[in-house]
């Protein structure tokens, strides 16, 4: 992605307006993709599987169990218009563009006149056409809509989006971007890149055995990562029961947390902050025991995952040395309560079992805000 110094005046522009569409777009996403799956839990009297710290650790493992009761996501938002640029990896195509044909194909209904506006990203009507795509296989692509003319607004472009590329191409592209080979996958021989699809997946948060939606998300990633305009990629599953956004520069994931009452009073204590102003704001559900909150964690590539200085092939590769680190852990106001700051909460290493993470490693993370791994 150019920087904005690259940027014509125009462009600058667009840069801004995808980043607030970007916002926008994720507080219809955390509403859809966590709150409405909480709340379907607790419609069937069913316990919401809320996610273990552990899972989030850099390539933490989550259990390989589909809660039906939960929903699931995958969006791509892109800065400008792909055009036809991508139609190879990505199909989006004339026959899953968004308009009313093939749209009853998919059994979604929408009248003809509202199909010009729903498509629009901050449109009243938009929710509720997102809400009837989002459950649909595949990806739903969200650009740059053409004809605006010479107006900026996004708009759903297509639905049912396949990504369709071999995972070996997109780990051998990291690969020679991060100069850890310089021709082919194999050239260093089956087990060294074995280790590379390994780190591939650590480099995106996720463990190795991930599939599904997450694997489309890193793929359609490093696809959309090679044009000069930004992107973003949401993506969520039954399994991992959060919502991962993957961007230009940082990771970051965002789930529901089961507070105790002894934790709660302690950040309000901390923060002194009244009861019930955090209930307003950032509680989704409480009761006598406890209080559930979107609980966000950021994670930030380390010097092994970015390319080298000098430009220079590496040497060999570390399997021990950590991709990405944990840099910032919060608690986040829900959907909708837009002058609320997210609250500091760094808890993913104070939670672990200490034959996870050594004493001292987990003072570190729990006294600072700094790279934890």
């Amino acid at each position: 992605m150019l920087s904005r110094l690259d940027l014509s005046q125009r462009e600058r522009y667009r840069r801004y307006y995808y980043e607030l569409a970007r916002d926008q777009l994720e507080a219809y996403l955390l509403d859809y993709m966590l709150l409405r799956s909480y709340a379907n839990f607790k419609a069937a009297n069913t316990p919401y599987p809320f996610v273990e710290m552990r899972e989030l650790k850099p390539g933490g493992f989550s259990p390989h169990f589909e809660n039906p009761l939960h929903n699931r996501l995958l969006l791509l938002l892109y800065e400008g218009s792909l055009k036809d640029r991508l139609k190879k990896h990505l199909r989006y195509r004339e026959k899953n563009a968004l308009i009313l044909k093939n749209l009853r194909e998919f059994d979604v209904e929408l009248p003809r006149a509202l199909l010009s506006e729903a498509k629009i990203l901050g449109a009243p009507p938009f929710g509720n056409l997102l809400e009837s795509l989002l459950p649909l296989d595949y990806a739903i692509l969200i650009q740059q809509d053409v004809l605006a003319g010479e107006r900026l607004r996004f708009a759903v472009s297509h639905f049912h989006v396949k990504i369709d590329v071999l995972l070996d191409e997109m780990v051998e592209q990291l690969a020679k971007r991060l100069k850890y080979i310089t021709r082919d996958l194999f050239e260093r021989g089956e087990t060294y890149a074995q280790l590379l699809e390994h780190k591939f997946f650590e480099y995106y948060s996720f463990h190795e055995t991930v599939a599904g939606r997450r694997s489309a998300a890193m793929i359609a990633h490093q696809l959309l990562r090679q044009r000069e305009e930004g992107s973003t990629v949401f993506v969520g599953s039954t399994e991992g029961r959060s919502l991962t956004s993957l961007d230009e520069e940082t990771i970051s994931k965002q789930l529901l947390l089961s507070l105790t009452r002894q934790d709660l009073r302690a950040i309000l204590k901390r923060k002194n902050l009244r009861p019930d102003a955090f209930t307003e704001h950032y509680a989704v559900d409480t009761d006598e025991k406890s209080c559930v909150v979107i609980f966000k964690c950021v994670y930030e590539h380390t010097e092994q995952a970015l390319p080298p200085r000098d430009g220079r092939l590496r040497g060999d590769l570390n399997p021990k040395a950590r991709w990405v680190t944990i840099t910032k852990q919060f608690i986040v106001p829900k959907p909708g309560h837009h002058d609320q700051r997210p609250i500091p909460y760094p808890t993913i290493y104070r939670a672990a079992a200490p034959k996870d993470d050594p004493p001292a490693q987990s003072k570190a993370v729990e006294a600072s805000p700094a790279p934890a791994s």
